[in-house]
C-alpha cells in the first residue's frame, strides 16, 4: 500500500506570523460554515441527513476562552486562532472576489512548510491533535488488495460557556459547534 498520510497546520502559529494588513483583512470577517460546502457530506448525503446541521457565521479569527481550556495542558490558553476549515468556505464582511483572495492566501500561509506535519502511518500510531487549532487532512490511499488498514476515532467535546455561543444564519445564538438538535455544526 501507498499514500494514506495525514497532513496537519497549526493554525495558531500561522496567524501569529500574518503580515499585519493581511490579520487585519482576515479580522475583519467572519466564515459561514456549512455541511453543504464538504465535499463528503454532499456526495453522499441526502437533504433529510444535510438539514440536521445547521448553517453557522463565526469570526475568521476568534480566541477559545480560557475556561474551556483549562484544562488542556497543551493549548495556548487565551491565543487566537484562525478557523480554516475547507477551502470551500464563504466568508461574509468583505466582497465576494476579495472574500476568494483572502480565504486562498490564508490557506497557502497556513500550509506552508513552517506551519504542517505529515505523518506516515504505520501499525500502532496514535495521533491525537486540538481539532479546533490544527487543520487536518487524509491524502489517498492505495491498497493492495491484500492489506486491511483500521482507523479507530474518538471525540472529546467541551463543555459550551457564554464565549462560545455564535450566531446563527437564522439569528438565534447556541454553541459554536451545535445544531438545534444537539449535533454537530461540521465534523472534519
Amino acid at each position: 500500500p501507498t499514500g494514506g498520510q495525514t497532513g496537519f497546520a497549526d493554525l495558531q502559529a500561522a496567524l501569529a506570523t500574518l503580515s499585519a494588513p493581511l490579520r487585519q483583512r482576515a479580522l475583519n470577517a467572519s466564515i459561514l460554515a456549512s455541511v453543504r460546502d464538504i465535499a463528503d457530506f454532499t456526495r453522499n448525503g441526502v437533504e433529510a441527513d444535510l438539514a440536521l446541521f445547521d448553517d453557522t457565521l463565526h469570526p475568521l479569527v476568534d480566541t477559545m476562552p480560557s475556561s474551556a481550556t483549562a484544562s488542556l495542558a497543551h493549548a495556548r490558553v487565551g491565543e487566537a486562532t484562525l478557523y480554516l476549515g475547507s477551502p470551500h468556505m464563504r466568508t461574509r464582511g468583505l466582497p465576494p472576489g476579495e472574500s476568494d483572495t483572502l480565504l486562498r492566501l490564508l490557506f497557502q500561509h497556513a500550509t506552508s512548510p513552517s506551519f504542517t506535519y505529515f505523518h506516515h502511518w504505520s501499525p500502532g500510531d496514535v495521533v491525537i491533535w486540538d481539532n479546533v487549532q490544527t487543520l487536518h487532512h487524509a491524502f489517498p490511499y492505495v491498497n493492495d488488495g491484500i492489506t486491511k488498514r483500521e482507523l479507530f476515532r474518538t471525540q472529546i467535546r467541551l463543555q459550551p460557556t457564554h464565549a462560545h455561543l455564535a450566531l446563527h444564519a437564522d439569528g438565534t445564538t447556541k454553541p459554536r459547534w451545535l445544531g438545534n438538535n444537539g449535533l454537530p455544526v461540521w465534523v472534519q
